[in-house]
């Protein structure tokens, strides 16, 4: 089984990538890839799961023990539910004047 690192550093090779380019494919900073792969850091859930969806065969297995997810029916009900609750986020948010306080009016000078 590999490590955290050697997954993350084994997916940018993979992918033909340098730590610059592999950066800002995944939206991060080319130090912070760095500190991934040299284990100084270990990389929050969102860069986790987007990990994940660039991992391939036994890459994933390190991700999915580091999420503590066992397979991939467990992925898919996680993304499920956290579709979900960004469906009703954006419901939420998308609503007039939902939770808003309204501003007062500026009189007239």
């Amino acid at each position: 089984m590999s490590s955290i690192e050697d997954t993350i550093s084994a997916i940018r090779q993979r992918m033909s990538k340098s730590m610059v380019e592999f950066s800002r494919l995944v939206g991060a900073g080319q130090s912070s890839i760095s500190r991934y792969e040299s284990g100084k850091t270990i990389p929050g859930k969102t860069m986790l799961i987007l990990l994940l969806l660039l991992a391939q065969g036994d890459e994933k297995e390190p991700l999915l023990k580091a999420l503590g997810l066992r397979d991939d029916a467990e992925i898919q009900q996680v993304f499920d539910g956290a579709l979900e609750s960004l469906v009703e986020y954006e419901r939420l948010a998308t609503r007039p004047e939902a939770g808003r306080k309204r501003m007062p009016d500026w009189p007239n000078s």
